[in-house]
């Protein structure tokens, strides 16, 4: 492949010459802390020169390095470092075991818009995350759907659902392993308790609203990395929110290694560790109750989950797994979690920042996650110098931080007219002092944003009706 002035950082450093050369021009990259080297990876050549500029010693540093760059041998490169796809075992157990022999346990009854779960004992040989695949076809009246399930640890298998019509259903199993095959089963769906609406769905093109018909205006905040604080910092954390107006929190699946989050986190997502490595075909199943009980604990206090998938902002690996691990990472999450009504779908934080994911990554990613989710959650993907193409058809709203730092919410309408969506803006700056572009705008223009995004949109729907 040849280097234009818009490759990636990142993409040069998967070649020795390249690397070479490069941290000879950007001597940065030797000494740049972990939360900093992710973000460089990122940035292409001309985006590097135009953030350097003045303290790049030539003037003609951009024109200089492709020169170099083009004397190299030219070696196909990948944005992403492969690794085969495991497939499940097609002989996981002998015939000698009889067919849904797994003990099963689940209730008699579900509260409608509440996860139903069944739970199998099965086997635990082998590698069940990779070996193993359990689904659950339910039925209710005339509706039918399958629900992947996922493994849990211990022998444990789950299978989640969240019914959505009242009365009787029925489940029956099905898995290339003998024991989870074919097991029956049923359960009544009863009225919802008080406070639970359903999930929330678009409503007359530019709103939200819950299933059970009950308006939504999104007041979300950020906590990205709050449930890798550890308990006492993120029970306070809920109890700050239990205390708040704010009814949706945009938080991230991974740990964070940005400014402010340096910490280890408390459970990782794979087997494994930082200095021996991950084995990424064994997940962690303590990193994802801990997650998924938190969701929880929001969904109780009213609170929408916008649970961020991927993010850059990394210094374990995550933001730069094998294709086939990305995949089965969302594969095994999304079935995990869609149960639940409070989950929004962010594919990322920043994905443009992601330097080893295309744009055919992402339309990817959306195909596993709306294919896994029977629910239909809310989903987009958020940007950070460019805007995703939000005319997609699987993106449901627009998730959108500020491209110019002072026109944010003024631009409302603007976006609403190029996409037909609602606009969800997810990040307009911080309110705060820190020496960050990003954290240190007023409270009273804080507020002003919150009012001009809404005004701006009451004010075009009065034109639109008239």
């Amino acid at each position: 492949m040849s280097y234009n002035e818009n490759t990636r950082i990142g993409v040069l450093l998967r070649n020795d010459a390249a690397r070479d050369l490069l941290t000879r021009r950007i001597p940065a990259l030797l000494t740049a802390p972990p939360h900093m080297a992710s973000l460089l990876k990122s940035l292409t050549l001309a985006m590097y020169y135009r953030f350097h500029q003045e303290e790049l010693s030539s003037t003609d540093w951009l024109a200089e390095t492709l020169a170099e760059l083009a004397q190299l041998p030219v070696v196909p490169q990948s944005t992403q470092e492969e690794q085969p796809p495991v497939a499940p075992s097609a002989f996981y157990e002998s015939e000698s075991v009889p067919i849904g022999s797994a003990a099963v346990q689940s209730p008699e009854q579900a509260e409608r818009w509440g996860v139903f779960q069944i739970e199998l004992r099965g086997p635990s040989h082998g590698n069940p995350f990779t070996d193993v695949v359990v689904e659950a076809e339910f039925r209710a009246g005339d509706k039918t759907f399958r629900v992947a399930g996922f493994y849990d640890g211990d022998g444990i298998y789950l299978i989640r659902c969240m019914p959505d019509v009242l009365g009787n259903w029925a489940f029956r199993t099905s898995s290339n392993a003998r024991s989870l095959d074919g097991i029956e089963g049923a359960f009544r769906c009863v009225e919802p308790s008080p406070g639970n609406h359903g999930p929330l769905r678009v409503h007359n093109t530019f709103h939200f609203a819950y299933e059970d018909g009950t308006s939504y205006i999104p007041v979300g905040t950020t906590s990205y990395a709050w449930t890798h604080q550890g308990d006492e910092l993120e029970k306070q954390t809920l109890d700050s929110l239990k205390a708040s107006p704010f009814n949706k929190m945009r938080m991230c699946v991974f740990p964070k290694s940005y400014l402010f989050n340096f910490n280890e986190p408390v459970y990782n997502p794979f087997e494994g560790s930082l200095t021996e490595g991950w084995d990424y075909s064994r997940f962690n199943p303590a990193f994802f109750r801990h997650l998924e009980e938190r969701i929880a604990e929001l969904g109780e206090l009213g609170i929408e989950a916008d649970l961020i998938l991927f993010h850059p902002y990394d210094r374990w690996g995550y933001s730069e797994m094998a294709p086939s691990v990305d995949d089965r990472y969302l594969r095994y999450i999304v079935p995990r979690l869609s149960a639940y009504r409070n989950v929004w779908w962010s594919l990322a934080n920043e994905y443009d920042l992601m330097w080893s994911k295309e744009t055919d990554d992402w339309e990817r990613f959306a195909s596993i996650v709306t294919g896994n989710d029977p629910v239909g959650h809310l989903i987009s993907n958020h940007n950070c110098f460019s805007f995703y193409d939000y005319s997609k058809p699987w993106i449901t709203h627009c998730s959108i931080q500020r491209i110019d730092v002072y026109k944010t919410s003024e631009a409302t309408n603007e976006w609403r007219d190029k996409w037909q969506k609602p606009i969800v803006i997810d990040e307009c700056a911080y309110e705060g002092d820190i020496d960050q572009g990003w954290g240190n705008i007023t409270g009273e223009e804080m507020t002003r944003r919150f009012w001009k995004a809404p005004f701006a949109a009451a004010m075009s729907d009065t034109g639109r009706r008239t």
